[in-house]
């Protein structure tokens, strides 16, 4: 194991001893390693992870089959709602797609508010991975280009359970397999209607408020109101987010941004 994985492997292990009342010689014996494994896996119980085929999707992982139902399909979603008072959600991600479409997702899905806006996220040409935190949720999302399909999964998970939602995360991205199906646009009916605030069927994010700008130099700076962005946690210009309020002026009521 030293070679393998380090040299610090043997003094992890003995450390791991004598925490636990053991002596402490850096090689665990068989009933060692077994408490040590059943520790390991004690944070999943209650979960019931396993395999979930879903041929419509045409995808194959595990998840918390305790905590998720199949519920609505819509393109490019398969759903997987809470089962139970724990306000855990799964969506299989499945459509067909290129770079470009992949792009495009990859925006989308940082409008939805399951999604928070704060956290970790990176796009190349063959895939992403986006996470997000906020005081109510943890969101993971990874969608892959596969064989001309965008297949992936998002997870939705309580917020201050990162011992159990990263074992899970990476249960579930070690499990992912594409089968050959891919879920069509026309799975759902064209004319179902649809309010704009929701993008498939999922909530979109939408700010707190909208006004008027004047752009006052070619680096894009922007001029508005006070008003405007009082109590924004995040500004956006024209749809972007993350500008910068470089001046606020109560007694002449403007502001200066910049994205």
């Amino acid at each position: 194991m030293d070679g393998a994985f380090g040299a610090g492997t043997r003094a992890a292990m003995a450390e791991w001893q004598r925490q636990n009342g053991h002596d402490a010689t850096g090689v665990l014996t068989s009933a060692q390693r077994a408490s040590l494994i059943d520790a390991y896996e004690a944070v999943l119980e209650g979960l019931d992870l396993k395999p979930v085929r879903d041929a419509q999707a045409g995808i194959e992982i595990e998840m918390p089959t305790a905590l998720v139902a199949r519920g609505e399909v819509r393109p490019p979603f398969v759903s997987y709602a809470p089962s139970g008072d724990l306000p855990v959600q799964v969506l299989l991600i499945s459509q067909p797609g290129d770079a470009r479409r992949l792009a495009g997702l990859y925006e989308i899905m940082q409008t939805l508010e399951i999604v928070p806006p704060e956290g970790a996220r990176g796009l190349d040409a063959r895939s992403f991975v986006i996470e997000g935190a906020d005081e109510t949720r943890a969101t993971h999302v990874e969608a892959t280009l596969i064989d001309g399909a965008i297949k992936g999964f998002a997870l939705v998970w309580p917020a201050n359970d990162e011992a159990r939602r990263t074992r899970v995360v990476s249960r579930m991205a070690a499990s992912f397999k594409s089968l050959a199906e891919v879920l069509e646009p026309g799975a759902v009916p064209a004319d179902e209607a649809q309010s704009v605030d929701l993008v498939s069927g999922l909530q979109v994010r939408r700010p707190l408020r909208e006004r008027a700008g004047v752009f006052v130099d070619a680096a894009g700076s922007v001029a508005t109101t006070v008003e405007a962005i009082a109590d924004c946690g995040d500004v956006a210009i024209d749809g972007i987010r993350g500008a910068t309020v470089l001046m606020q002026d109560a007694g002449s009521g403007l502001a200066l941004l910049r994205p």
